[in-house]
């Protein structure tokens, strides 16, 4: 809440938070806000990549520790990510068409009040979006995950399911949100796993619909109420889940 952080440290070996937060870097700073991308866009992005992702290694690294060991692993393997991502994003534009990039690391954020105790509490809701895509088929929110991730990991069929599905609870959230502050009815949302060069872009569904609407939006707003609600009663205890492992370091 007051963005509190762990100081720097500097890493020997290198550690995953570490290698998805340049590849995150990379492809931020490889797209433009506004800037339509179609098959000589993506060919153009595609030549300057791995010179950017360079370029981010050496800021985070400017002793050039990740030339060697393991570390020369990771940035071979981020070479390989970028490259079939690239490769799915040029077959994406064959099958699916242009589309336009509308913003990058975009903060979205939604205020509402939330009735506690006969009192009303003011809640805010925000997040970071990836990608914002305005495609032929409406607007697309984008999220690239690091980690190895599924087809099919981010289907649901009821809100419950969200105790064990934190990547489906994170994009209805930043569609939700974007909802919200931009007034768009029907949005989808899909994960990029940049690990899984099959995964392409897997897309949110609910009820088998990956076209999330102002219903579901109305919805998932009265679950958040529902569950900030619950965890502000009085007589409510807080236990540890007893299929989750403790802190090893605590």
């Amino acid at each position: 809440v007051i963005k509190l952080k762990e100081p720097d440290q500097v890493e020997e070996t290198m550690e995953n938070s570490t290698w998805g937060n340049i590849l995150h870097l990379t492809l931020k700073n490889l797209f433009k806000e506004n800037q339509l991308i179609d098959l000589d866009a993506i060919q153009t992005i595609r030549t300057q990549a791995n010179q950017q992702l360079k370029k981010e290694f050496e800021l985070k690294f400017p002793d050039g520790r990740f030339k060697k060991g393991q570390n020369a692993l990771m940035y071979f393997q981020a070479q390989k990510c970028l490259e079939a991502f690239f490769n799915n994003e040029h077959k994406n534009i064959i099958k699916n068409g242009n589309y336009k990039i509308l913003g990058l690391e975009k903060k979205v954020e939604h205020n509402f009040e939330v009735l506690i105790n006969d009192k009303k509490i003011p809640l805010r809701i925000k997040g970071d979006i990836d990608r914002i895509d305005q495609t032929k088929e409406g607007i697309r929110i984008v999220d690239y995950k690091s980690g190895f991730i599924k087809n099919g990991a981010v289907s649901l069929k009821n809100f419950n399911a969200f105790k064990t599905q934190n990547y489906s609870l994170q994009l209805i959230t930043y569609a939700y949100l974007y909802h919200k502050q931009f007034k768009e009815k029907n949005l989808t949302a899909a994960i990029i796993s940049l690990k899984n060069p099959k995964g392409n872009l897997i897309y949110f569904s609910f009820n088998n619909d990956k076209v999330l609407g102002t219903e579901l939006f109305n919805n998932y707003e009265n679950y958040i109420v529902d569950l900030v609600q619950q965890m502000t009663l009085e007589n409510k205890e807080f236990k540890h889940n007893s299929k989750n492992k403790y802190c090893m370091i605590c």
